[in-house]
């Protein structure tokens, strides 16, 4: 049977920063905490993620490794700003488990201009027949760590 945390948020300093805590988490020992920006906290989900719903189109980027995007929009990208430093296994890109139409993968997030881009496989779009321009819905979390 698969345990799904219960996370909770509590204040641990004056800089009005919060402490997931759940299984896992022991708050007397920092090496064990995630810290959150409080107001972020509260939009932890039960399992220990964050999601995410973005509209757009689907665009080819030529940069030094050329894909297919779409872009998580404002709303989003400031939010996952807010996480990025907890959140990045470094360079800024941030690992989520995405979907589209019923189509499950995970990718990296990376920042640009202002934004951020969720890369779409060449597998996915194959699959959902996607092509630049089109209009697409995508759901994303964010895993937050167990430090």
């Amino acid at each position: 049977m698969e345990v799904i945390p219960t996370i909770s948020c509590e204040l641990r300093s004056e800089k009005d920063y919060y402490v997931a805590n759940g299984p896992g988490f022991d708050s007397q020992h920092l090496h064990h905490v995630s810290l959150m920006p409080a107001p972020l906290c509260g939009l932890i989900g039960q399992n220990g993620r964050m999601d995410f719903n973005a509209s757009g189109l689907v665009i080819y980027w030529r940069g030094p490794s050329p894909f297919h995007f779409v872009r998580v929009g404002a709303r989003n990208a400031a939010q996952i700003r807010e996480l990025a430093a907890i959140v990045s296994y470094g360079w800024g890109m941030i690992p989520v488990a995405a979907t589209i139409h019923g189509v499950e993968f995970t990718t990296s997030l990376f920042a640009k201009d202002g934004d951020y881009l969720l890369p779409l496989r060449m597998a996915v779009r194959k699959s959902l027949s996607l092509e630049v321009g089109d209009h697409v819905t995508v759901r994303f979390s964010l895993n937050l760590p167990r430090m």
